[in-house]
C-alpha cells in the first residue's frame, strides 16, 4: 500500500496500523515518516482547495489516533509536524464563546498556511 492509497482510505476510515507499517515498508520509510507525509498531504491539499475541511479534519483525526497508539506502544516521541497539523484542523471544529465567525477561516486556514510557510523556509 502506498502513501496516496493510505491518504484516500483515511478519509473513509478503513486504515489500521498494519496498513501504515506496510506502507512504510514498501516506501522504504520509517512508520513515523509515513505519518508525517500523510499529514502533510492533508495540509497541502486543504490549503490548495483540493480537499474539503471535513475530509482533512476527519483524516487527521484518524492519523492522530493511529500515531498516538503507535508512539505509545513503541515508546517514541510523537511526530511534531503531525501534531501541529492535527491541532490546526482541530481549531476549526467549533466556535468559541458564542462567536459568530467561521473557525475554519479564522483559525485553521491561517495555521495551515503558517505551517506550510515554515516548511518552505526550512527547505
Amino acid at each position: 500500500m502506498k502513501i496516496e492509497e493510505i491518504y484516500q482510505r483515511l478519509i473513509t476510515d478503513t486504515v489500521n496500523i498494519h496498513n501504515i507499517e506496510e506502507c512504510a515498508l514498501v516506501s522504504n520509510l520509517a512508520v513515523v515518516d509515513v505519518f508525517e507525509k500523510i499529514s502533510l498531504l492533508f495540509a497541502i491539499r486543504f490549503h490548495q482547495g483540493i480537499e474539503t475541511y471535513e475530509n482533512a479534519d476527519d483524516g487527521m483525526n484518524r492519523v492522530w489516533s493511529l500515531m498516538i497508539d503507535y508512539t505509545l506502544k513503541n515508546k517514541i516521541e510523537t511526530v511534531e509536524l503531525c501534531h501541529s497539523i492535527y491541532l490546526a484542523f482541530d481549531e476549526g471544529e467549533y466556535c468559541r464563546h458564542g462567536n459568530s465567525f467561521d473557525p475554519v477561516e479564522t483559525y485553521t486556514k491561517p495555521k495551515i498556511a503558517e505551517i506550510l510557510k515554515a516548511i518552505l523556509r526550512n527547505c
